[in-house]
């Protein structure tokens, strides 16, 4: 009965807080936190076990720069640490919060920003289901899902913009994603 009770004390206190605390000086914490699905948005499973999205490469360099970046996915652990080794060889990916994370009182998984242990003034979703953002949609930056194909220019198109906000560094995204969802669902009608 104690291990149980034991199990159950820290599975409570590592779901309170997603991140560790931002780093401290003389550690730079970068301003903004990149929050990132894996799956069909960085990359496809297909015959062959997966496929890298077109322009992750440049895409997580460039967001390295003004980003923490963090991959949050309803995908379980044992299936996900190692792709997101493969994708990401030069580690520019700094945390993994995986499918135990979220949560799905109606059998689909949200992902709960409150948890994660950082100002969401500062935090951007790019994520190509708006279900998994219901809790926080002002947050979320709509991608459409890849499925392979390799003519694929999301990740080029939306690191143009990441890159922009981040030399902003403005004190609430929440406003100029919600402009930037509407700009991109019109250019894509």
């Amino acid at each position: 009965m104690r291990l149980k009770n034991f199990h159950l004390c820290i599975q409570e206190t590592s779901m309170q807080k997603l991140l560790p605390d931002p780093l401290q000086a003389p550690y730079v914490q970068p301003f903004y936190t990149l929050v990132l699905e894996i799956k069909d948005v960085l990359m496809h499973p297909d015959v062959t076990g997966f496929k890298k999205r077109p322009g992750l490469d440049h895409f997580l360099r460039e967001c390295a720069k003004y980003f923490e970046i963090v991959v949050y996915t309803t995908e379980q652990r044992i299936t996900v640490f190692p792709l997101i080794d493969a994708l990401d060889p030069s580690r520019f990916i700094m945390y993994r919060v995986v499918g135990d994370s979220t949560y799905g009182p109606d059998s689909h998984h949200v992902k709960n920003l409150d948890k994660l242990n950082r100002d969401l003034r500062r935090v951007v979703v790019v994520d190509c289901d708006e279900n998994s953002m219901k809790l926080h949609p002002s947050n979320f930056c709509l991608i459409p899902r890849w499925c392979g194909n390799n003519d694929d220019t999301g990740l080029y198109d939306l690191v143009s913009f990441l890159s922009m906000l981040g030399t902003n560094e403005e004190t609430d995204v929440r406003e100029i994603l919600k402009n930037y969802n509407q700009v991109s669902n019109h250019i894509a009608l």
